[in-house]
């Protein structure tokens, strides 16, 4: 870890596994809803997409996000079959943020959007 905060998660988990707790731990990456009002990644870029503002989405970075819907399911099912210790979620192919953006004005036939690519060195 290499902040107070990751330290102090892995002290957690260490912890409980030690412990002999009964315990279940969710790893997820960035989350998002269909609310547009819930303010996660989907529903942001939607909204900024809207806005006409000229936004730089990047590119060269990519991550796994995970739909809080798939994340609810994932917890029931892992309580209905008594399932115990660190769990990762995450979406089945990487992505990056402007590849959400141009799938997002695709799916929703947005014209007029103001953003482009930018990456991060």
């Amino acid at each position: 870890p290499i902040n107070c905060y990751g330290k102090m998660k892995a002290e957690i988990e260490e912890y409980l596994n030690r412990s002999g707790i009964p315990h279940i731990i969710i790893r997820a990456g960035r989350v998002f809803g269909t609310d547009l009002s819930d303010n996660t990644l989907l529903t942001k870029i939607v909204n900024e997409i809207n806005s006409k503002k000229h936004m730089k989405y990047i590119d060269n970075i990519t991550f796994t996000p995970a739909h809080i819907d798939d994340i609810c399911l994932l917890i029931r099912e892992l309580i209905k079959n008594r399932f115990m210790g660190i769990f990762h979620i995450a979406s089945l192919r990487p992505t990056s943020i402007y590849n959400i953006a141009k799938k997002i004005k695709d799916y929703f036939n947005i014209e007029n959007s103001n953003f482009s690519a930018c990456n991060i060195e």
